[in-house]
């Protein structure tokens, strides 16, 4: 309680500031229920935008000012860097076949990623989201921290790693396929169970940990149901949009899209 007291006045502060300088100001990157905490007026009247590097984000920056405040355009503060993992070559003399020995790189995973980051002294807050896709993994920061870990970064739990600058590539800001699941309402708890192959009882829970989050906003009651086209996230477990009911089967249970993250 006592850290969201601080994080409150600590943007309370950096949208003072914008508007008093004219000059745009930022925060480090926030999780879901810390971008709760930003000055609703700020938002209200467009002093504030949070972006994350791509639109469906989950760790933002919350950005105070505006062109009409500030009378020019803001820089993004967000870099993005794509992270592959590196094929060992053989020992110097060895033969052709020590390739073998040595192994193709491992698949990339989140975990590795962030402890491989965490171990070089980055802090939490200056990371945005990492999404792997294709063995490749996309790490979204702050552009200050951005050549320090392009530098610094060679090599997670499983594998070498190569990471060079790159804009946020198309493939992921696509929305995912969609797919369809069966459920009893269009309760979030259903939806959630239905999603993640959970139990009712499970997916309530999940709301008592305050880990249930509808477009950036917790959510504390498993009743409510979502809006078609609603992102929910769920921590620990990954993001979908809600697509909404498209028929009803024989059985009198709903059919509904979703696409998942």
């Amino acid at each position: 309680m006592e850290n969201e007291q601080l994080l409150k006045k600590r943007l309370a502060e950096l949208y003072s500031r914008a508007l008093a300088r004219a000059a745009y100001t930022n925060s480090d990157f926030l999780s879901l229920a810390e971008q709760n905490l930003v000055p609703p007026d700020a938002l209200r009247f467009s002093h504030c935008a949070l972006l994350g590097g791509y639109d469906a984000a989950e760790r933002r920056l919350a950005i105070f000012g505006s062109e009409g405040d500030c009378g020019y355009a803001a820089a993004s503060p967000i870099a993005c860097i794509k992270i592959s993992a590196k094929v060992a070559g053989a020992r110097h003399g060895a033969p052709p076949s020590s390739r073998i020995d040595l192994g193709i790189a491992g698949e990339l995973s989140h975990r590795d990623i962030l402890g491989a980051l965490m171990s070089l002294g980055v802090k939490r807050e200056a990371l945005g989201d990492i999404v792997i896709q294709d063995n490749l993994a996309y790490l979204f920061c702050l552009e200050s921290i951005a050549p320090y870990i392009c530098e610094n970064l060679v090599k997670s739990k499983h594998s070498p790693l190569s990471c060079e600058l790159c804009d946020a590539p198309a493939l992921f800001l696509q929305k995912p396929p969609e797919s369809f699941i069966n459920i009893a309402s269009e309760r979030l708890d259903a939806l959630i169970a239905a999603v993640y192959k959970l139990s009712r009882a499970d997916a309530q829970r999940l709301f008592a940990q305050k880990l249930v989050f509808a477009n950036g906003s917790e959510i504390q009651s498993p009743n409510f149901t979502p809006e078609p086209g609603s992102m929910i996230s769920v921590r620990g477990k990954g993001r979908f949009i809600y697509g909404g009911v498209s028929r009803e089967t024989r059985k009198g249970r709903l059919c509904a899209e979703v696409r998942i993250y």
